[in-house]
């Protein structure tokens, strides 16, 4: 198997790939960038779950003595003062240049990642998008993930409602953003990151910009049926994951029991034929210590605490967004194959049109889709949701529009079987 690299060796790993791919020109195009990793500070007294019976409880949960802190890449292109023999990916240390990495030119744009992913898995978009952005790009690891604090709890995580679930996610971002100093951020959110930009929307509306969703998770709740469905396409398979899913049971338990290397190798692997992940083995390196290289905290469970099964949420979005009246837009991405299904976004969109000659104008809400790729759009095609990225932060046309990227994958070799050899 090989000894498991740490995580932020493959962090750093990934991030200089996603450089080399676009300096060479494999994504279809080319940019150079610089790329700041380093840990920001928020402080102490976020809540986590307490022990039952707990006397300091508060509704079951207790405020965290530990000081924490919200793992963050700055990423900003090349530029003319720049000295190109430094290596691209340099960890920074906050007390001694935060100066340098609050900097931004307007509203600075905040990425964030789904369930047991991180920072890296912008890897292959980070340095287009700085380049063709004109403001700074920030990506963290929320609170309780990756390099991000993952605080342990006396109780379990799984007993938090989804209210506490949510604030404990939240509170990490909007540290981060006072920490940082920023009036108002745009915030992108893949799948469950997406979940969070639209709940950071609903608490902090003055402090949001424009939200950005791709392949959004938890836009409806479980349809009826769900469950049976289920049972009935895989009989074999189905009791295993509800079992497993109503016990609370943390997928990232079950892979450091063992099955995470050939686990990730797999899933990796689907996306050899890409040609920006010149090494793939950094792919996998990168999700296997993401999952098994550190404490199972609030990430490891937010697909029990916010969502139930197949990406569903105990409390939909879809229910919520409409609320949102001081945000600008809600503007949502979807790859072409997505399995979050893209029917919802549009159903919303069209639900929400058809309710704006009420007095009070509800949200703008706005669905376009990337195609050559499906939920990991921002793996598959970084270039097209770039383009679909720059649109939504923009004044172009992004409703309905549909972005193809500039890489294309080689046509199928056809064998003609009719033709003798």
């Amino acid at each position: 198997m090989g000894q498991a690299l740490s995580l932020e060796v493959a962090e750093h790993r990934m991030l200089e790939m996603g450089i080399e791919s676009w300096r060479s020109g494999l994504v279809g195009a080319t940019a150079d960038c610089k790329i700041a990793t380093f840990d920001v500070p928020i402080g102490s007294g976020v809540h986590v779950p307490s022990r039952k019976g707990d006397a300091d409880s508060e509704n079951g949960t207790v405020p965290l003595a530990d000081s924490l802190h919200i793992h963050t890449a700055k990423c900003t292109p090349i530029g003319a003062g720049d000295d190109l023999s430094e290596p691209r990916v340099t960890p920074k240390t906050w007390d001694v240049d935060q100066q340098e990495l609050k900097a931004s030119d307007g509203v600075p744009v905040l990425l964030m990642h789904g369930y047991g992913s991180g920072i890296a898995i912008y890897s292959a978009m980070l340095p287009g998008m700085a380049a063709q952005y004109g403001g700074a790009v920030y990506a963290i690891d929320t609170l309780g993930c990756g390099l991000s604090s993952r605080p342990a709890a006396d109780g379990h995580w799984t007993d938090l409602t989804v209210r506490q679930s949510e604030d404990f996610f939240v509170a990490g971002i909007e540290r981060w953003r006072q920490a940082m100093g920023f009036d108002k951020v745009n915030l992108v959110g893949h799948s469950i990151g997406g979940y969070l930009a639209v709940t950071y929307a609903e608490r902090y509306p003055a402090h949001v910009d424009q939200v950005v969703t791709i392949g959004c998770a938890g836009l409806i709740g479980v349809p009826d049926g769900f469950e049976d469905n289920l049972r009935a396409s895989f009989p074999m398979l189905a009791p295993i994951v509800i079992n497993v899913w109503s016990r609370g049971i943390s997928p990232f338990n079950i892979m450091r029991w063992g099955p995470g290397h050939l686990f990730f190798r797999k899933y990796a692997g689907r996306y050899k034929a890409l040609p920006w992940f010149t090494e793939i083995g950094r792919f996998k390196d990168y999700l296997h210590s993401n999952w098994t290289g550190n404490h199972v905290s609030a990430g490891g469970y937010a697909h029990i605490t916010l969502l139930a099964a197949a990406g569903f949420a105990h409390e939909p979005l879809r229910h919520r967004v409409p609320h949102l009246t001081q945000t600008k837009s809600l503007r949502m991405i979807y790859g072409e194959k997505d399995w979050m299904d893209p029917t919802h976004g549009f159903a919303l969109r069209d639900e929400l049109v058809a309710a704006s000659s009420s007095p009070t104008d509800p949200l703008r809400v706005e669905v376009a889709t990337v195609l050559q790729g499906g939920h990991n759009i921002v793996l598959e095609n970084p270039t097209g949701t770039i383009e679909a990225l720059l649109a939504a932060l923009g004044d172009a046309t992004f409703n309905d529009g549909v972005y193809t990227g500039l890489w294309s994958p080689p046509p199928p070799i056809v064998v003609d079987l009719a033709t003798p050899a």
